[in-house]
This record gives C-alpha cells, structure tokens and sequence, in this order.
C-alpha cells in the first residue's frame, strides 16, 4: 500500500491492515477524525457565514503534503484531491486523505472514465478529460480548487448546478470568477492569492507551477498575517478510534505476498499493525457480504477502539 509508506503531519498516517481470516477482503486502519472532512466543515457552517481568517491560513497549509507526496521518489499522484478527501484533524490541521487513486507516477495509466467516477469534476483538471493521466500539475489544479471552495465557502462555478456543465466550462477554457465574498485576509494578500490560484490552473498544464512552487508563494504570501499556524503544523495522533476502510481493488495475492510475513508460521492474526503499543479490544466487522463486492464499497464499515 502506498499509504504505508508516508510519514507527514499533513497526511493521514496509516496503522495498520486488518482482515478476518488470510483469505477475506483486507480492511485499511486509519484514524478517526471526529470533526470530518473540509467539505463537511463548510457544508455546516451557518448561511452566510465563512471560514475564520486562522484557520483558512491553516487550510493553506494543505500545500505541504502535496510537496510531500510529490518529493517521493518516483513522486506520488494524489488524483483526486478536494474537501472530501481533506480531513481536519483534533488539531485543526488540514490532513490529506483517501489514496485510492492515489498511484506512483511511472505506474499511472488512467482513462477519462476513471477520473469522471473517481473525481468530484468541478476539481478534475481539463487535460484529463483528454484521456491524459494525471499529474503533479492536475493535482496542482485541484489544489487551487479545494483553495478557492474554502476560501469562498463555494464549490467553484457556484452559478452552473449540473456537474456536466462544469466540466464543459473547464474543457473550454473558463475558469472560476474571483469571489465577491470571501474570508478577509487583508487587500494585498487576497490580491496576491488570487493571482497564485490563477497560475495553478491555467488550462495548459506544463504552464502551471508545481506544488514545491506553489508552497514558497504561499509563505511569502501569507507571511505578513498575523497568524502563524501555517508556519507551526503539528500532529499529534491521540484519538484512540481509528476506522477501518475497505481496500478498493486489492492487487491479487495482496494479503499473501504483502502481509504473510507478519503472520504466524500456525495460524493467521486478525491484524497486521505497524506498532506493538496498538491493540484492539473491540471491533465491529463488516457486513458478509462486504466480500462479494468490495468495488461498490467506499464508506467506513466497521471501527476499533484501542
């Protein structure tokens, strides 16, 4: 798993793999993160009402993890980054989240389709729409987008309903008009903000700025603001819930090959966990049928409490 490999405040850690027998369907472990995604936060704040100044300078610091990712050597593809997939950790940190379409770069080969069932399309960069994979750059764009939904309190395009039209704006070159109402971040900043969202998505990719980029702006950028927190991201994973995931489309042989060397020589463990201080003292399974038909399966379906 892919997840398993990345250490970083602005990630959501992976712990463990769990599974009923060597032979079911492999369950991710990952914290729970009682105060949900960016989307829900939005989504429930009250008419009218926007995101305070610190904690959208919080928000900014998502921009770390993408560097993160696309550091790694071959560099990660998120590939569908938006607010549903950013989670707010107990710290108010943004976290980023859901690496199902997340691929190593040399490995990606999608098709339009994927990136249509996979991607909320008001984020989806245009060139994917021409059968391109994606990228450090389509990520890049979707970045810009989560940015301009919380900065507003609006998807992008808030005046086109239908999810088609969207695209279609984006296909031909439209771009989202600079918000009448937004989080107040000071006249000089907001203007240099908006001029950085602008360059991260412009329609041809190998023009826009990549995220190690996008990230040294941001801190010039927000650097007068009295806040500090993008200077200051922490992690402190103390919760003791963590939500188990389905795996979508596990490799074959995944639970062989990958974790039969964590297993007893006798008999197979419920759980492979990176670290001996977690244990499990209670769980929830997943339904039966969840086996037959993991592709359909993207909620969390069962939680530990350690």
């Amino acid at each position: 798993i892919i997840h398993s490999q990345l250490h970083h405040p602005n990630i959501l850690p992976f712990l463990g793999i769990y599974y009923e027998s060597a032979y079911s369907v492999p369950l991710v472990i990952l914290p729970y993160i009682e105060r949900g995604s960016l989307e829900r936060l939005l989504a429930e704040l009250k008419p009218e009402k926007l995101m305070e100044q610190s904690d959208m300078i919080t928000i900014v610091s998502l921009a770390r993890g993408l560097v993160y990712l696309h550091s790694r050597d071959p560099p990660i593809i998120h590939g569908d980054l938006q607010p549903g997939n950013v989670l707010i950790n107990n710290l108010g940190n943004p976290v980023l989240c859901d690496f199902g379409l997340g691929r190593i770069r040399h490995e990606i080969s999608r098709s339009c389709t994927d990136h249509i069932n996979g991607g909320r399309l008001r984020f989806v960069a245009p060139e994917l729409w021409d059968l391109a994979g994606s990228s450090q750059q389509s990520d890049v764009f979707a970045l810009a987008m989560t940015y301009l939904n919380a900065w507003s309190g609006q998807p992008p395009f808030p005046e086109i309903s239908q999810e088609w039209r969207v695209a279609s704006e984006l296909s031909k070159g439209s771009r989202p008009a600079k918000p009448l109402k937004a989080v107040v971040l000071g006249h000089e900043v907001e203007a240099e903000f908006w001029k950085l969202l602008e360059s991260m998505w412009v329609h041809q990719a190998s023009n826009r700025p990549l995220s190690g980029q996008v990230l040294d702006n941001f801190e010039h950028i927000f650097k007068p603001c009295e806040c500090s927190a993008l200077f200051e991201a922490q992690l402190s994973w103390t919760d003791d819930k963590c939500v188990f995931f389905a795996i979508l489309y596990p490799p074959p042989g995944f639970i062989l090959d990958s974790v039969k060397q964590h297993l007893p020589s006798t008999q197979p463990t419920p759980a492979y966990l990176p670290s001996d201080e977690f244990h499990i003292s209670s769980a929830i399974l997943p339904p039966p049928d969840i086996s037959s038909s993991p592709r359909n399966f993207r909620s969390p379906h069962g939680m530990i409490i350690k």
